[in-house]
């Protein structure tokens, strides 16, 4: 990731400015951790815009890219313009990925900013190592007393 990008990312995770969701980029006025870094795509860019039916479409220019009601995964010019290898970057070496830590470990954007900057907040550390996906999944279903396969 392009150093100046992470550094504002960090700034504005930390900013205030942005209420905190998951499931999605952006809904209402909520954003995932990705949203923000659309969002700031879309500030520094001028590209990009979120629209107000429901906050389910933005528009690039020529097109019209559906990313905001049923996705948490960036777009690809926002991947682009960041340097980014994917479009749901990791945050710590292929071991903790962005919408992961949002919407699973429930981190907030100041931990999530923690993170980028190399620091680990002690509940995720409890995830790093042998655990899978599907573990964390299943840990946090039976918290919640609920029973079941994980798919």
């Amino acid at each position: 990731m392009k150093p100046e990008i992470k550094q504002k990312w960090i700034e504005e995770l930390r900013s205030g400015n942005y209420k905190q969701g998951k499931g999605c980029l952006k809904t209402g006025e909520q954003y995932c951790c990705l949203g923000v870094l659309c969002d700031i795509y879309r500030k520094e860019t001028g590209q990009g815009e979120w629209l107000s039916s429901n906050d389910k479409w933005t528009r690039y220019d020529n097109f019209i890219s559906l990313f905001i009601a049923h996705s948490t995964d960036l777009p690809l010019d926002v991947v682009e313009w960041a340097e980014l290898k994917s479009s749901n970057p990791y945050l710590i070496d292929e071991k903790l990925d962005s919408i992961f830590a949002n919407d699973h470990l429930n981190l907030s954007f100041d931990e999530i900013a923690d993170v980028l900057e190399g620091k680990i907040p002690e509940k995720v550390s409890k995830y790093l190592g042998p655990m899978t996906l599907s573990s964390v999944v299943a840990e946090e279903q039976d918290e919640a007393g609920n029973q079941g396969k994980v798919d």
